[in-house]
């Protein structure tokens, strides 16, 4: 096997552990988030996050002998204002509006935003097998939240698209960025600077025209956002859970896999995420996986099959060219 062979492997495994960390996202908020504002929760999350990943940001750099200069510094601070602070608000925002499950089916549309973005602005192509993996992971999504049995408030769907949308510029711009410094660094510094534009605004929140006017339009959870409000003793291991490994690591294992695989590749983790979340519910808090639940999964399975192992055929073929 060549080296770009391994590098592939790595990716997949990066793929893997970013998948299996951001499934357990919802299990280590179950026992966090009561008593917290969502806003202030992510800000939390994000700030511990990025300080754990710190030393070891600046130990690649260090290694590398690179420095961030300012104009990659601004590009990563955008990167982090559109896909973290703009994507993980306007989400909630959604939720607002709309069931929570029918959020999550349109958020992972994100993969789709991804596939699309990734042709202009990173040069890749849309491969056929791309086409057909989309096909039955959409599929298998719809059939586990099953949203044609919720109302779907227009203002609701229009959020989670365009979160969706962030999101998936969060990922394909930071590809770039991710390649040149490292997905160590581009997370770090993401987070952190996520971390600071939330507290920012949860400093402006607490401003009475601006609080006044966000009660006014049905906005109360993003007016006056707490900073230590709500943070309990029993509170502090899942939110050092969440902030460490779900966040921290997460999103760097996110970005060390963009380093090595296509951006439509890695995305498979939105499609693959809403799966085994209920696989791992079903194992650490014992609930019941329901039929539709079953059929869902194997689509996306098929899905995610087709993309992975259409690649690595690709790759052989090549190989035995060579």
């Amino acid at each position: 096997m060549n080296y770009e062979g391994y590098s592939k492997i790595k990716g997949y495994i990066y793929i893997a552990f970013a998948t299996v960390l951001f499934s357990t996202m919802e299990i280590g908020l179950k026992y966090t988030s009561k008593g917290f504002n969502p806003m202030q929760l992510t800000m939390i999350r994000f700030l511990i996050g990025g300080i754990a990943l710190l030393p070891f940001a600046l130990m690649k750099l260090k290694k590398d002998n690179q420095s961030v200069t300012g104009k990659h510094f601004i590009k990563l601070t955008l990167i982090a204002f559109i896909g973290i602070f703009l994507g993980m608000n306007i989400f909630q925002m959604a939720v607002i509006y709309t069931k929570a499950s029918v959020v999550s089916v349109l958020f992972s549309t994100n993969t789709v935003f991804v596939t699309i973005l990734a042709v202009p602005i990173l040069g890749e192509a849309i491969e056929r097998k791309t086409i057909y993996a989309l096909i039955f992971q959409i599929a298998g999504v719809l059939a586990i939240i099953q949203p044609w049995d919720a109302h779907i408030s227009v203002v609701g769907a229009s959020l989670s698209l365009l979160s969706a949308l962030a999101f998936a510029l969060y990922g394909v711009l930071g590809k770039e960025e991710s390649q040149k410094y490292g997905g160590v660094v581009t997370t770090c510094i993401c987070s952190l600077t996520a971390a600071i534009q939330m507290a920012i605004y949860m400093g402006l929140s607490h401003i009475k025209i601006l609080a006044n006017f966000l009660d006014r339009v049905g906005l109360e959870s993003f007016a006056k956002v707490p900073f230590i409000k709500g943070i309990g003793i029993d509170a502090i291991p899942g939110i050092i859970y969440v902030s460490i490994a779900v966040t921290g690591c997460g999103y760097l294992c996110y970005f060390l896999a963009m380093e090595y695989c296509e951006a439509q590749t890695v995305s498979l983790v939105f499609f693959i995420k809403p799966i085994l979340a209920p696989i791992l519910a079903v194992v650490i808090i014992h609930e019941v996986i329901p039929l539709n639940m079953v059929l869902g999964i194997t689509l996306v399975l098929i899905g995610s099959v087709i993309s992975i192992a259409s690649d690595i055929f690709h790759r052989n073929k090549k190989s035995n060219y060579e």
